[in-house]
């Protein structure tokens, strides 16, 4: 997709607006420009795009910097699925969805993505309302939507209780989300099959934040460390502490080990802390996939150590995962093609200590000791 009016492309393909779909295609650069703004994608984030049509946002989501890692263009039309495959053939994050966006599974697409949705769309005009409902009832699924609709419909989204176009969907996006007008479009934005389907002044953007979303994303901060995504020194020292009295009502060991990257300070001072921090990241990663899916791995900033609980762990296979890991990191590539080393030490409770703090420090005891063996 090179920017070409939508006409072209449609003439391109021999094709036209179907009334009957509600289609009205925006070729305003502007105000697609405006509405990549809006979106304000991360590099990790997943975009859903709702009847992503000729392609004309889809294409300016993926040349945004930063681009999001993968766009969903959802597209019920066979015509347009056609147009999409041929006009956004290079585009590698954009995946074509052929659905309905209505029964679109926005709840397995989070779980896919690893973080809450990101959506957009020029939302059909007969299903807009229906298509808002389904976003908010997607709960926690839907971080955001920047979605355009015809005016009245938001002017109601966001009407006070009390005033005349207060009604039913006011009261459903409301109790749910934070919904906000953005900017007005003007009808000229667009190629259309009836100008008719929109308003006379226009399309209006508006922008919904899921109040679940925020305290589940407050929540996830809480307990997430926000360079690595691994549980921080505080959560996962309570998770140590349940542990504990899991292990004194069953009866069960678990183990601790501590892991130390070498050297790491000079490499910050050498390389500066960006690089540190990537590697940190990659560190966190192979961390993940080399211990087991019941354990969990923590980093104990403000320092550079991790830390993995292994729940039924006896001291022999502790240590032997213990090793494990460490041959893991000293065979492992980090960015630049730089190898890195790293010290573990092991703790097991209840031999080792009563609670988190004592455990914590025995594994230091140990690492330390393993450091200068």
């Amino acid at each position: 997709m090179n920017g070409d009016d939508p006409r072209k492309v449609l003439s391109r393909h021999g094709l036209g607006p179907k009334k009957s779909w509600g289609q009205n295609f925006l070729h305003d650069r502007a105000v697609l420009a405006r509405i990549v703004a809006a979106v304000g994608a991360r590099a990790d984030d997943t975009v859903v795009e709702i009847g992503a049509g000729l392609g004309t946002l889809t294409a300016a989501l993926a040349r945004a910097a930063p681009a999001a890692r993968r766009i969903l263009a959802v597209e019920r039309d066979p015509d347009m699925q056609r147009v999409l495959r041929a006009e956004l053939a290079d585009d590698a994050s954009v995946e074509i969805v052929d659905a309905d966006a209505l029964a679109f599974d926005y709840t397995a697409a989070r779980r896919e993505a690893g973080r809450p949705l990101v959506v957009v769309g020029n939302l059909p005009y007969q299903i807009a309302s229906a298509l808002i409902v389904t976003l908010v009832r997607a709960g926690g699924a839907v971080a955001r939507a920047i979605v355009m609709v015809q005016r009245e419909l938001a002017q109601r989204i966001v009407a006070p209780p009390g005033s005349r176009t207060y009604g039913r969907l006011s009261v459903t996006v409301q109790q749910n989300a934070e919904a906000k007008l953005l900017f007005h479009v003007r009808p000229g934005a667009f190629t259309q099959a009836d100008l008719g389907l929109l308003s006379a002044a226009g399309a209006i953007l508006a922008s919904t934040l899921s109040r679940q979303v925020a305290f589940d994303e407050a929540r996830r901060r809480s307990v997430t460390d926000e360079l690595t995504g691994l549980a921080n020194r505080a959560h996962f020292l309570s998770r140590v502490e349940e542990e504990i009295e899991k292990s004194k009502r069953y009866g069960h060991p678990f183990a601790l080990v501590l892991v130390d990257p070498q050297r790491f300070a000079s490499i910050n001072q050498a390389y500066g802390r960006p690089y540190g921090d990537s590697c940190l990241v990659a560190l966190a990663e192979l961390l993940k996939t080399t211990i087991r899916k019941s354990d969990l791995v923590g980093r104990l900033a403000p320092g550079d150590e991790f830390a993995v609980l292994m729940p039924h762990q006896t001291a022999d296979a502790a240590r032997q995962a213990a090793l494990r890991v460490r041959q893991a990191i000293g065979g492992h590539t980090f960015p630049r093609r730089r190898r890195l080393g790293a010290d573990v030490g092991v703790a097991c409770y209840p031999a080792d200590g009563p609670d988190a703090a004592a455990l914590l420090a025995r594994a230091t005891r140990d690492l330390i000791g393993r450091a200068g063996a």
